[in-house]
């Protein structure tokens, strides 16, 4: 699959000629994601070569009980360490042969005189977890999941080398591409163009972005919001018994995220704070999606 979009964006570019006018191609590719399948000659490159999961002792039966759900759900609570290392080396693998196949598309834009005012901008749905907090795949709010590369290049325009460390989320994405390209997005979209910001590091920056997840294998949704350098996550109530569960994590001293500060009382007010800017962020409570979700679930289907 991902040969044949590499090849078909090459050859859209080399039968595209300015007299067509501008062009918006996407390139949907599907590495680096399960099935974790590479060429044998780049996996020998990583065997032997990539660390194990770092897992704290008793992290695993601190996880709010959404993960915990998780692991059951995908068969992920005990992993042979050798299958641990072969899905980590493989996707260090996998990922290293999709940058083969980025570069072969910048080639192409070198190649025919277009790299300098074509905007190329490289982004992702999801991360992986890799094993690291007992996870795998999806699904979850941790930095390796809910957090996405955004490479934009557009070398007419912005010098090359430069970063931007502030949150955003991909609903700024598309209205960034929006102004761009000279249009005006409806009223009703959401997210913030982040041209300025591209422009110019010192402008101010919201710094803020928000994930929700109501997928399989859990038994409450999930809602995040990171602001600044501080992430707080919600897990809705599950039945009487269980929840609300909330995670905190200050993830400039802690990266790894494996000191969950919600249940420290000198931080109450940061996650009233938090919580609210949240709620304003996705437009509703949390609580309220996970009613309305359940609402949803049980109307019985039309014959």
């Amino acid at each position: 699959h991902d040969r044949k979009v590499t090849a078909r964006t090459c050859a859209f570019l080399r039968n595209w000629y300015e007299g067509f006018g501008p062009f918006l191609l996407f390139a949907g590719h599907l590495a680096p994601h399960f099935p974790l399948i590479a060429p044998q000659a780049i996996y020998e490159k990583y065997r032997g070569r990539v660390p194990m999961p770092e897992i704290p002792d008793g992290f695993l039966e601190r996880l709010p009980l959404n993960y915990r759900q998780l692991r059951c759900g995908f068969g992920m609570e005990n992993p042979p360490p050798e299958v641990v290392r072969l899905g980590r080396e493989l996707y260090w693998a996998l990922t290293d042969w999709y940058d083969q196949q980025v570069g072969e598309i910048l080639r192409t834009l070198d190649e025919l005189g277009m790299a300098e005012n074509t905007i190329v901008i490289y982004t992702s749905d999801h991360g992986e977890n890799k094993g690291d907090h007992g996870m795998w795949w999806k699904n979850n709010m941790y930095e390796h999941s809910a957090r996405v590369p955004l490479i934009v290049r557009w070398p007419a325009r912005w010098a090359g080398g430069q970063v931007r460390r502030g949150a955003c989320s991909l609903l700024d994405v598309v209205q960034t591409i929006v102004e761009l390209a000279g249009g005006r997005a409806p009223e009703d979209w959401n997210g913030d163009s982040m041209v300025r910001w591209l422009d110019d590091a010192q402008t101010p920056w919201k710094d803020v972005a928000v994930s929700e997840y109501y997928g399989h294998y859990i038994s409450s949704g999930v809602a995040m919001i990171r602001r600044g350098a501080w992430k707080y996550v919600y897990h809705s109530r599950a039945d009487a018994a269980h929840g609300p569960e909330r995670e905190l994590y200050h993830l400039e001293s802690d990266p790894k995220e494996f000191n969950n500060r919600a249940g420290d009382p000198a931080h109450r007010d940061l996650i009233a704070a938090l919580h609210g800017a949240l709620v304003k962020e996705i437009g509703e409570d949390p609580d309220e999606t996970e009613l309305r979700f359940r609402r949803e679930r049980a109307r019985p289907y039309d014959d």
